[in-house]
C-alpha cells in the first residue's frame, strides 16, 4: 500500500449553500488543493512548468455524504494508476470526526512538453516519486 498525501481544508463561509452544505463546485476546490500540495512537496523541484509539465485531461467525481460547514474534513491524495504518459490520482474527502468518505475525485494527467505543445512520457523522476504513492485499489 503506498503513501498518502494530507492536506488538511479550512471551509469559508462562501463555500456553503443556505441548506449548511458544501458546495460541490468547492468540494473540487478542495480536491485541487490537495493536487497544488501533492505537487509541490512530492513532484517538487522536478516540475517546469513552461516545457515538461502535466495537464489535466478527465475529472468524474462522486459525492457519497453530504459535507457540511462544521465538519472538519481533509484530502487524501494517492496514485490510483501509472502509464507512459500519464497517471491517474485517487482522492477522497475525509470527515475526521465521522471517519468517513463524504467525496471520491479520480483525476487523469498526462505529461506535456509545452514548447512542443504535444503530450509526452512521463519524466523518469516523476514516475519514481509517483510510485511511492500508488495504491492497491483492487480491494
Amino acid at each position: 500500500m503506498g503513501k498518502t498525501y494530507i492536506t488538511e481544508i479550512q471551509k469559508r463561509f462562501s463555500d456553503v449553500d443556505m441548506f449548511g452544505h458544501v458546495n460541490n463546485v468547492y468540494i473540487q476546490d478542495y480536491f485541487d488543493l490537495g493536487k497544488t500540495g501533492f505537487y509541490a512537496n512530492v513532484l517538487g523541484s522536478s516540475m517546469n512548468w513552461h516545457k515538461d509539465s502535466l495537464v489535466i485531461v478527465s475529472v468524474h467525481s462522486d459525492y457519497l455524504e453530504q459535507t457540511r460547514y462544521e465538519d472538519e474534513v481533509y484530502v487524501e491524495t494517492a496514485i490510483e494508476k501509472i502509464g507512459n504518459k500519464s497517471f491517474t490520482f485517487l482522492q477522497k474527502l475525509m470527515d475526521k470526526n465521522r471517519e468517513r468518505v463524504n467525496a471520491v475525485c479520480h483525476t487523469v494527467v498526462v505529461g506535456f512538453d509545452f514548447e512542443k505543445q504535444v503530450s509526452m512520457p512521463l519524466l523518469p523522476d516523476w514516475v519514481e516519486k509517483l510510485k511511492e504513492y500508488l495504491v492497491d485499489t483492487t480491494e
